[in-house]
């Protein structure tokens, strides 16, 4: 009795005080919670017909498969989950038109994820106007300004800086034995994802690590397949390796262009020398090559996220090319934005899950982990893409760690930093 007094007493304040404040005590008001959607639904702008479809095939039913278990696992807050995926054939005045018509959904999109350096660098500031949530790749130009953006895995520059970092501790002291500093050059992608290095911070952490920076960068069309003139430039400079920011036929572009003069040269890249880049050469070619990737490789077959997308593969009959990178990140954004989501409903009711209050709930994201395993995410308000990676080498087509998760560099660009 004495409880249900309390409540009754509660509920004659409640009354007196919505009164007092000049709200009219309708059903409305006395609603306890707005009810709950019918979806919530996130959009994915990607490439499987343009330059970037080697490293993105089959990405939508990967997204697809990724919102199954979701809503297999409670949805957000036991409502589904629904990815609208549109493919951008790598054009930016497509991708900003599918953009225009994913605001036009009901209901809207909370997050908008672009796998496209260059739109992500266009989408910027209308991310920010439209109040738009949304993940990227992890070019700093996509993301900086801090805006509404976040990278789904570090920046290339603190990727490769964690491989530098790799080389000074490990390999130089134990490898190099030519009584002077190893020589790198940069043969990279003309784009926005190519030239995410190519500024000081970068050069300046590659020196400070001991190593001979060849200047000035060489560059390549994202469609060229000849890059033999670039190759001769560097080799003529005295490389004992080549940094290549570029993916699929980009990285193995400058390995044929290094066997075509009769030369061996390791290359290093990140996020986009992955298999889908390795099975385009002959696996000798590939010998003393590294990258940082920000994921297990399929080859760490004991991994449990491996295991389960390979399971997966199998079940749903994808292809093998699949294999790639970008489709192991479909699992585990679309897991954390079941985490989010979910915290921001159970936090602050479903009448407050919108684009800004998942942006504010990223912020708080650390060391948090998929439930395969499979990327650990960590963001923060200044520092909006991931903070760690592997790094791996090859061996024949395989890749294999070199190190265990390791914690990137910042080398962001000075005025990124303010």
């Amino acid at each position: 009795m004495k409880t249900l007094g309390k409540i009754w007493v509660i509920g004659i304040v409640t009354a007196i005080m919505l009164l007092g404040a000049g709200f009219p005590l309708t059903q409305d008001t006395l609603q306890a919670a707005p009810p709950k959607p019918e979806v919530v639904r996130w959009a994915v702008l990607t490439d499987m017909t343009g330059p970037y479809a080697g490293i993105l095939p089959q990405n939508n039913l990967y997204y697809e498969y990724a919102a199954e278990w979701v809503n297999a696992h409670g949805g957000i807050d036991g409502v589904p989950l629904e990815v609208v995926v549109y493919d951008t054939g790598g054009k930016l005045d497509r991708a900003l038109a599918l953009y225009e018509k994913a605001k036009t959904l009901k209901p809207r999109p909370l997050v908008t994820m672009c796998w496209i350096s260059g739109i992500s660098e266009g989408l910027h500031d209308l991310y920010i106007e439209d109040k738009m949530c949304a993940f990227t790749v992890s070019s700093d130009d996509a993301i900086y300004p801090r805006g509404n953006t976040f990278g789904v895995y570090p920046l290339y520059p603190d990727q490769i800086g964690a491989w530098a970092d790799y080389m000074a501790k490990e390999w130089i002291p134990k490898n190099w034995k030519k009584g002077r500093p190893l020589k790198v050059g940069i043969i990279t992608w003309d784009t926005t994802y190519g030239r995410a290095i190519l500024h000081q911070e970068f050069y300046d952490h590659i020196r400070a690590r001991g190593m001979e920076l060849i200047e000035p960068p060489e560059l390549f069309d994202v469609r060229a397949v000849d890059v033999t003139t670039q190759v001769t430039r560097v080799k003529e400079k005295g490389a004992d390796m080549i940094i290549s920011n570029s993916a699929v036929m980009g990285p193995a572009a400058v390995l044929k262009g290094i066997n075509k003069l009769g030369w061996h040269c390791p290359v290093v890249g990140s996020q986009g020398f992955d298999w889908s880049a390795a099975r385009q050469v002959e696996p000798k070619l590939l010998e003393g090559s590294m990258t940082a990737l920000a994921h297990p490789t399929w080859d760490q077959k004991d991994h449990p996220g491996i295991k389960f997308l390979d399971s997966l593969i199998e079940k749903k009959g994808l292809r093998p090319e699949s294999r790639t990178f970008c489709n192991i990140s479909a699992f585990s954004e679309t897991a954390l934005l079941q985490h989010v989501m979910t915290k921001v409903v159970k936090e602050k009711g479903w009448n407050n899950l919108n684009s800004m209050s998942i942006k504010d709930e990223l912020f708080k994201v650390k060391n948090w982990w998929d439930p395969w395993k499979l990327m650990p995410w960590t963001l923060s308000a200044d520092r909006m893409s991931r903070i760690h990676t592997t790094v791996y080498k090859f061996e024949g087509h395989k890749i294999l760690p070199l190190t265990d998760w390791v914690e990137c560099p910042d080398l962001r660009k000075a005025k990124y930093r303010k």
